[in-house]
Formats: C-alpha cells, structure tokens, sequence
C-alpha cells in the first residue's frame, strides 16, 4: 500500500478515483480528460480527471511498485483476461504527479501506434518523476519519439496538456497557468502546431 506522505495529495488521489469510478456509469461515451487549478479552484490546489471510453474489456485500479521506481496506483487495462494487465490509461504516483490520456485516432495512420506505444510514456512519468516542473525539464526525452498521444500531468499545483505527433518529434505543450487554470481534452489535436495531423486536414 503506497503510504502519502502529505495530506495535501489526500484530495487529490480522492478526486481522481471518484473520476475514474464515475467511468462506468451508463451513457458516458467519450473519452474527455481535464484539469482545473488556481483560481478556479478554493484551495488553489489542482483537480484532474478522465473518463475512459475502455477500448479494452478488461480494467482494473492496482497499485504497483518495481524495482528503483516511485510506487503509483493505476487504472490498467488488457484486451484479455491474463493479469498483470499492461496497458495503462491513468495513474498518480507517491509523488503526486498524475497522468491521464485519451487516444490518439485523430491521425492518419492511428492504427500504427499500439497501446504498448501510448502507456509507454506514462509508465515513465509514473515511475520515474516527482513534479510538472520535472516532467518539462525532460520534455525532449519524453515526447519526441513519435508515438502519437494526448496527456494531461499534473501535481498539486500546476497542469500541462501535452499532444505528441506522429512524426518529426513533434510535440506541443500548453500550461494551465498560460490558459486560464483551466485544461481541457478528447481525441483531436487543437494546439496550434498540431492542428494539421487531424484527419480532416
């Protein structure tokens, strides 16, 4: 059991299990991710969330720690029944940090990038970084490898969108505190600098 070491990420880790229990409830089909903070908030603390459109039938919320990593609960997923389930959508780590991501289908060639492909990145963030401040710090070893994706990260008090192209290292990334407090996403790309790999361009 992950033990946190601050009260503070009590109501972060609460707010992102009653997102991802609210997941199942009948009529919610698409796949939306957020973040609200600052002063859109009481506290001024982060809030993030997800709702997951599963394309996989199997999911469930574990808590895993591997060796030399930071301890993180997950929500994981698998197209079949066989667990440890390898694919992961939305986590938080001892840290704080959180991650939450929506499917890349806005491109042209999705059906290239794999699940393995999508939760890679997250599985690193996860394990392996503390902060948003850490995570842009490691920007260019993080996103420029071409697999196409569409995260929110967050700590307690600050977010980033980030949308990760398919091609060319591209990337593009948009802080909350540049946007309002406020993030918001589903399955296209809508930064600037992306907007040309959606399918209808």
């Amino acid at each position: 059991m992950i033990k946190i070491k601050y009260k503070r990420y009590y109501r972060l880790i609460n707010t992102i299990i009653t997102i991802i229990l609210l997941l199942y409830i009948n009529g919610i089909t698409a796949c939306t991710t957020f973040a609200i903070q600052g002063i859109n908030t009481t506290t001024g603390d982060t809030y993030i969330g997800k709702n997951r459109d599963a394309l996989g039938p199997y999911q469930h919320l574990a808590v895993r720690k591997d060796k030399d990593a930071i301890p993180y609960l997950g929500l994981f997923y698998s197209k079949n029944n066989k667990k440890p389930y390898p694919y992961i959508s939305a986590g938080i780590n001892q840290s704080g940090l959180t991650v939450v991501q929506n499917e890349s289908v806005a491109i042209y060639n999705y059906q290239h990038f794999t699940n393995k492909d999508q939760s890679t990145v997250i599985y690193t963030i996860l394990k392996h970084y503390k902060s948003v401040k850490d995570v842009i710090a490691a920007q260019k070893l993080l996103f420029s490898n071409n697999e196409a994706n569409f995260l929110i990260i967050a700590d307690h008090k600050n977010a980033i969108m980030v949308e990760v192209g398919n091609k060319g290292g591209k990337y593009e990334i948009l802080n909350a505190k540049n946007n309002n407090d406020i993030l918001f996403h589903t399955n296209h790309y809508v930064l600037p600098k992306m907007r040309q790999l959606n399918t209808w361009y």
